[in-house]
């Protein structure tokens, strides 16, 4: 019977080499010391790379006759990437449980992505229509969450992300912002209501996507969070990326809601079909709103706005809209 090996198994076997190798110490050096070594690592992977390729008839201007690829080799030149990988890992002290939590987190992104489109392409060759809601300021209260804890952190009061950027200056706005989104972001809330608003939407036979720029690939807990965030929402994708508005321009002609509170995305996802409605707030309360925007005071209001017209969306542009002050 074979004796399977785990990660853990790898690394303390590969950690065991290093420690003859450099010294026991050898995660403990110089900064420079540890750069020059990982380095050094990073070059002899490329190196073995290169020898795993050559095994391959891979030179498009080669003719190959009976080319036999052979598996042992390419696992001897595999095994030799990995203990490279893992040096390289373990110098600059990624643990094997980091490294395995870090897999799977990664992995949830990757296959979140890939559902993604697949969803978009289902949704097509159905003849779905979409309604499109921004994630932060329209589902979830994420700007007052965020400007809660910056006062928190700095003492600070500002009333909005600009203005909270330029007193505190982008590099420490920047850094402010990394460390909230390596914290816990699940207990941000949502709008009142929000669930009911999904329900809504689905009755009025629309695929419910929420969309956001969040960068899910730089910060692994953040995927993870925001699905937690949204618990009990039936929302039918979560659809993310930094460049929303162009990675969904390709789907416009299936777009019939847009709910943003960025007018830029708003106009970038709408089209002459598309119902699109702004949600105001502190930060684009000045605005000027095109024609063909209807303005929201509140995403709470949403709601009772949509359930007063029973064909939504087809006529909401042109119905009289009482009652769009901020319902707080």
């Amino acid at each position: 019977m074979v004796d399977y090996l785990t990660i853990f198994d790898l690394m303390f076997e590969q950690d065991d080499f290093l420690t003859r190798l450099w010294g026991k110490d050898y995660k403990y050096q110089a900064p420079e010391v540890t750069t020059q070594r990982a380095k050094d690592l990073a070059v002899h992977m490329m190196t073995e790379m290169s020898e795993f390729l050559n095994e391959l008839p891979f030179k498009s201007h080669r003719i190959y006759v009976d080319h036999r690829i052979d598996k042992a080799r390419l696992a001897e030149e595999a095994i030799d990437i990995l203990k490279y990988l893992l040096g390289l890992c373990l110098n600059m002290d990624i643990d094997a449980r980091l490294l395995q939590e870090t897999w799977i987190a990664k992995s949830n992104i990757v296959c979140h992505r890939l559902k993604q489109e697949q969803a978009l392409e289902k949704a097509r060759l159905e003849r779905r229509s979409l309604a499109v809601l921004d994630l932060d300021g329209v589902i979830l209260d994420s700007h007052t969450a965020w400007l809660d804890w910056v006062h928190a952190q700095t003492g600070r009061r500002f009333k909005t992300r600009m203005m909270a950027r330029v007193g505190l200056g982008n590099e420490d706005y920047e850094g402010l912002k990394d460390t909230y989104r390596r914290t816990e972001k699940a207990t941000i809330p949502q709008f009142r209501g929000m669930d009911r608003l999904v329900d809504l939407l689905h009755q009025r036979g629309l695929l419910v996507v929420i969309v956001t720029a969040r960068p899910f690939n730089r910060y692994v807990n953040l995927l993870g969070d925001t699905v937690e965030s949204l618990r009990g929402i039936d929302y039918d994708l979560l659809f993310a990326d930094a460049h929303k508005r162009e990675r969904l321009r390709p789907h416009c002609d299936m777009i019939r809601v847009v709910i943003e509170d960025d007018l830029d995305q708003a106009i970038g996802l709408s089209n002459p079909w598309t119902t699109t409605l702004l949600i105001r707030n502190d930060e684009n309360r000045r605005l000027v709103v095109p024609e063909g925007i209807v303005d929201i005071g509140h995403p709470e209001g949403l709601v009772a706005l949509i359930s007063r017209n029973p064909y939504f969306p087809a006529t909401f542009a042109q119905i009289p809209l009482p009652g769009m002050e901020d319902p707080r």
